[in-house]
């Protein structure tokens, strides 16, 4: 299993977010073709609100992959859980793979 968190450089950048797309679905495509499965973490766009693009949902729907799209931003709008301005400290990261989890429970991959 491969659990896809990418796009946040992209943002930060503010790259065209249909390249960013484009580019989540080719990996996904190829995670697929490797015969791995695949969950989708959403990245919050940055600002004030730390909402995740659209496009997450749409890819997550469109090529039927599991989406975690709250924890990313619960964890950067905490800084108790950050290790700088933009990465999870360990306490941030403990969240997240709690919410992995809790995904993978409800999508019936592990009990």
């Amino acid at each position: 299993m491969v659990i896809l968190c990418h796009g946040g450089n992209d943002l930060l950048r503010r790259m065209d977010t249909r390249e960013t797309a484009r580019n989540l679905r080719a990996m996904i495509s190829l995670i697929r073709e490797n015969k791995a499965a695949v969950v989708l973490l959403a990245v919050p766009a940055p600002g004030l609100f730390l909402k995740p693009p659209a496009l997450y949902r749409e890819i997550a729907d469109e090529m039927k992959v599991p989406l975690e799209e709250q924890v990313l931003k619960d964890v950067l709008s905490d800084g108790s859980l950050k290790g700088d301005l933009i990465h999870p400290n360990a306490d941030g990261y403990k969240r997240v793979a709690g919410a992995v989890v809790q995904l993978l429970r409800k999508h019936g991959a592990v009990s």
